[in-house]
């Protein structure tokens, strides 16, 4: 029996085309109704995750920033926290600095730019704080350093590679084409995050369900008792679940990207078609 649901956001909760189906709305809203536990786990920060929290009725705690970051989903209180090396940071940053490579630098409840744009959104994003001589100005550790842009992305893993001890390059590659970097402590995944609040809330493992459809799932995934991809998921993705979303099979459900609702209602309110249609 599923005792607790843990749910990537982009292009799993929320379609890949940008829109969260209703459908994942009202059935993890009928899985809560029934017992059940909802945590989102995603690399968005906490800003960027809390609307949706909120907009399911949430009460559980937040995996935001990949893993990283732990946080009390209704007062914004981190609960658990995972840095990155102050001086490799140093070093990091020292090394986008010469090479004009624009940075998302997370430290503590600040974001700090080393340029006048942010990466996520280009040209187009005014920076709410701008460090110029960030490595000097780095004083307290980071949880979390971004990039974003193909050259920038080649530089910075030709430089420091996609893992090491202290730190982790976790290179994506997203619908949009584009190559990101999420330069993070190699503890600071989704799946050990998940680990850690299902030992805390005692929820046993075999008794979650983890779903989502990129690499910075694939961990939460092999590790939850059941383990569901997204149709649209990688391979790899795929290979360690224990149930892909059908693309072609007979559907629960009237929208196509609803496939939360999909896994949802198979396997944790166990919704027959029958029923569905009666």
């Amino acid at each position: 029996m599923i005792k607790l649901i843990a749910i990537d956001l982009d292009d799993t909760l929320i379609a890949p085309d940008g829109h969260l189906p209703e459908e994942n709305v009202t059935a993890l809203a009928q899985a809560q109704e029934a017992g059940v536990q909802v945590v989102i786990a995603t690399a968005r920060g906490y800003a960027g995750t809390k609307r949706f929290h909120d907009q399911l009725g949430l009460t559980t705690p937040l995996i935001v920033s990949s893993g990283s970051n732990v946080i009390e989903g209704r007062s914004g209180e981190v609960l658990r926290r995972r840095f990155l090396p102050l001086p490799f940071a140093r070093e990091v940053v020292a090394f986008a600095q010469a090479h004009q490579i624009a940075l998302r630098v997370y430290v503590g409840n600040e974001v700090w730019n080393n340029l006048d744009y942010d990466p996520s959104n280009g040209r187009q994003r005014t920076v709410e704080k701008q460090v110029e001589q960030m490595a000097e100005a780095l004083v307290e550790a980071p949880f979390q350093i971004f990039v974003k842009g193909n050259r920038e992305s080649e530089l910075i893993l030709a430089q420091f590679g996609e893992a090491g001890e202290g730190y982790c390059c976790r290179h994506h590659v997203y619908s949009d084409g584009i190559s990101e970097l999420n330069i993070l402590h190699p503890k600071s995944t989704k799946h050990d995050a998940l680990a850690g609040l299902c030992a805390a809330l005692d929820v046993p493992q075999e008794q979650v369900m983890a779903l989502g459809d990129s690499k910075n799932d694939l961990g939460m995934i092999a590790w939850a008792g059941f383990g569901v991809a997204m149709s649209w998921a990688s391979e790899a993705v795929r290979a360690a679940a224990d149930w892909v979303v059908p693309a072609d099979a007979q559907r629960l459900t009237s929208d196509p990207d609803a496939e939360v609702a999909e896994a949802v209602l198979r396997h944790v309110l166990h919704v027959a078609k029958d029923k569905k249609s009666s």
